[in-house]
C-alpha cells in the first residue's frame, strides 16, 4: 500500500505514508524499542504512527459490530458520501498504477 499511494499520489503528508509503512512496527513506536536506529524524520513520525495505529485498532473493533449491522446499500453510502471524497482529495480516484 505504501509504495502504491507513494507512486501514484503527490498530495498525501509525509506523515501519512509514515504511517502506512511503519504502524506494524508496534515495538517501535509503543515501546521504544529500536530507538538507536532512529534518525530525527523518525521520532517526528512515531508519534503520527502511534496515533495512527490506535485509530486503526479502535476502527477495527467498530468494524466487527458494523459488519452486522450495515447491508451493502449502506457501505455504498458511506463510500459515495464520505470515502470517496477523501480518495479524490488526495488524488486516488482513478486508475492506480501498481
Amino acid at each position: 500500500m505504501y509504495h502504491m499511494l507513494k507512486y501514484n499520489t503527490t498530495s498525501l503528508p509525509d506523515q501519512a505514508l509514515y504511517c502506512l509503512r511503519y504502524y506494524l512496527l508496534y515495538d517501535w513506536h509503543v515501546c521504544n524499542e529500536y530507538s538507536d536506529l532512529e534518525n530525527n524524520e523518525d521520532i517526528d513520525a512515531k508519534s503520527f504512527v502511534h496515533m495512527f495505529d490506535n485509530f486503526r485498532r479502535n476502527v477495527e473493533e467498530d468494524r466487527r459490530t458494523w459488519n452486522s449491522i450495515l447491508i451493502e446499500k449502506e457501505y455504498e453510502h458511506l463510500w459515495e458520501g464520505r470515502y470517496s471524497l477523501i480518495a479524490s482529495k488526495y488524488n486516488c480516484d482513478g486508475k492506480l498504477c501498481w
